[in-house]
């Protein structure tokens, strides 16, 4: 991912991603306001373009700027990769993004109902938080050896819903 032309570069532990200073302010408020703050120039520090380090998953970062990069839309192939673009499109403010990441949850809705809950939840989409409980209902929750690590990301009260809805 990367632009010849880009002029800065977002720098994960991984990868390098070659980017527009303006196409990240159109998408994202977080991005705008960083770059409106006076930097000293990237000739003065003996590179090319300013590099931003970020701590952000590789993965769900490329997935992001694929979403604010006009693409084809991206496979999503994963819940954890939702995830990953979910809390950056949040950490940025990159609505579109989050939109079009609230659209690919259904995908995963019949498959893994309590993980899409506490997903859907997590992030606030209480329509398909509602969508995703009501396919929850034929699993015996204390029978379940292991809890969805996405369970943890949601308060006592959102799982208390869920329960009293298996009552």
């Amino acid at each position: 991912f990367g632009p010849p032309d880009g002029d800065i570069i977002l720098r994960t532990p991984t990868r390098d991603f070659r980017v527009h200073k303006l196409i990240l302010s159109l998408a994202s408020p977080i991005f705008k306001d960083m770059f409106s703050i006076p930097q000293p120039t990237p000739a003065a520090r003996g590179v090319d373009v300013e590099v931003v380090d970020v701590t952000d998953p590789t993965r769900g970062l490329d997935l992001v700027l694929t979403f604010i990069y006009p693409f084809p839309p991206p496979n999503v192939d994963s819940l954890d990769l939702l995830v990953e673009g979910l809390v950056i499109a949040d950490k940025y403010d990159i609505d579109g993004a989050r939109t079009e990441l609230r659209l690919r949850l259904a995908k995963f809705m019949k498959a893994q109902p309590l993980r899409v809950y506490a997903i859907a939840s997590r992030f606030g989409f209480e329509e398909e938080a509602e969508a995703a409980s009501s396919l929850t209902t034929g699993i015996y929750l204390p029978a379940l050896a292991d809890l969805p690590d996405d369970l943890k990301d949601i308060s006592a009260t959102t799982y208390h819903k869920l329960v009293r809805l298996h009552e």
